[in-house]
């Protein structure tokens, strides 16, 4: 195998090149054993041929790559909530680093230091379009990392600084995590978690994809603006996948909620949350232009909570985008005849919360659509039309006013502007 002409070499990885689950699974409730994990590893096994393999398919095996948050952070004592001392009150992406011995975040992360070396060493900088971050600990719940090794305070502005120049062709993003984490690695302000012990949310996804940029700004341009604080985390590089202004598709998996009605009044309880608090970098890409899809996923989602996202998302869509719903969970999940998940709630009320949310979606579609005549919803699908023969009905019904906005139904629970 090793003489084949190189035409056929790459002729045979590209059959063996496919998706990594984070992408099959997206549409799941969030797992780190489903989502992250896979049995199928026909390129990693060609690969390991022979060196002559191994440098055709390394291009092809390391596109979609993955960072564990739990061994990046191995060689630190994860942070803990201070009751004393002189902890910041300021939120995390407003926080100055600190370096007495002048290092930089790779220097003080062994881990990371060594990935840097082997993208360099693999000349792979070209070849990474996709970056999942994962974890099922709450690393930034403390909003700041203890000052352990050489006075160095870090923070997620830090890590971003030292990750981003290695992936210039980086188009999608994942943040596989708890919602404080994700929120704590995006740079976004502290959000509600009062009734975060409510709901059953170990995990929640968020994911971005950006449309291909040129170049991005210099790391030592970067570096010299943010100690001044002046620099924002989604501005850190003009033309990256943190730039709002590149973004193409933004897709929140917000997990279940079914936790939650197994409460008093659980249509009080406020859910933790990543997707209302991306709304205003959503709303930069919406009004640049460049944002094309939206997709929203939850496992009965309280009507309030949907409507309430998408009233705020409606106004600012300057250029034809689709929005994709998925409100139910998936039939083969078995999720609603596991008794330990159902436990007290009332299958009754989740049904009925999912009917309000689709209620509450149309109603602000339509509203928007009659009072914002440059709004450019090109096509609303709900995933959940096919999954479930029971609710076509109801969703028909709930749909047909879009054909006096000059929409039409391509398909099952889809609908398109003509």
């Amino acid at each position: 195998m090793d003489e084949l002409p190189p035409e056929l070499k790459l002729q045979i990885v590209s059959y063996l090149d496919g998706t990594p689950p984070s992408i099959g699974k997206f549409t799941e409730e969030p797992n780190l054993d489903t989502w992250i994990r896979s049995n199928d590893q026909p390129l990693k096994a060609l690969s390991l041929v022979s060196p002559k393999w191994r440098q055709v398919a390394a291009p092809h095996l390391f596109k979609y790559i993955r960072l564990h948050l739990d061994f990046l952070y191995a060689g630190l004592s994860p942070p803990t909530i201070e009751l004393t001392g002189d902890r910041s009150s300021k939120p995390i992406s407003e926080q100055p680093s600190t370096c007495s011995t002048g290092a930089s975040f790779a220097d003080v992360l062994p881990s990371l230091k060594a990935f840097q070396k082997f993208v360099s060493g693999m000349d792979l900088h070209k070849h990474i379009t996709s970056l999942v971050i994962y974890t099922a600990k709450d690393w930034f719940d403390d909003n700041v990392f203890p000052d352990t090794l050489n006075g160095y305070r870090f923070s997620p502005r830090d890590f971003w600084i030292d990750l981003i120049p290695l992936m210039p062709c980086l188009d999608r993003l994942l943040i596989l995590a708890s919602s404080r984490t994700q929120a704590s690695l995006l740079g976004l302000k502290e959000f509600e978690m009062r009734d975060a012990w409510a709901f059953d949310m170990p995990l929640k996804a968020v994911q971005i994809h950006s449309a291909p940029q040129t170049i991005y700004e210099t790391k030592a341009k970067i570096k010299s603006s943010r100690i001044s604080g002046g620099v924002t985390l989604m501005h850190l590089y003009h033309n990256s996948i943190l730039d709002p202004w590149t973004w193409t598709e933004v897709s929140f998996n917000e997990g279940s909620f079914l936790e939650a009605y197994r409460t008093y009044e659980y249509f009080h309880k406020e859910p933790p949350l990543i997707s209302r608090y991306l709304l205003t970098p959503i709303h930069h890409a919406a009004y640049r232009g460049t944002l094309r899809c939206v997709t929203y996923i939850a496992i009965f989602p309280f009507g309030s909570t949907v409507d309430d996202f998408f009233w705020s998302l409606l106004h600012f869509f300057k250029n034809p985008c689709s929005l994709h719903v998925q409100l139910a969970p998936l039939p083969g999940s078995n999720l609603i005849e596991d008794p330990e998940r159902v436990g007290t709630a009332q299958l009754s009320d989740c049904w009925q919360e999912l009917e309000l949310a689709y209620q509450g979606i149309m109603k602000r579609l339509r509203r928007v659509l009659g009072e914002y005549e440059a709004l450019n919803v090109s096509l609303f699908k709900s995933m959940d039309y096919a999954n479930y023969d029971v609710l076509q009905q109801d969703l028909d019904r709930m749909f047909s006013p879009l054909k006096t906005f000059g929409f039409e139904e391509v398909e099952g629970g889809t609908w398109a502007r003509a």
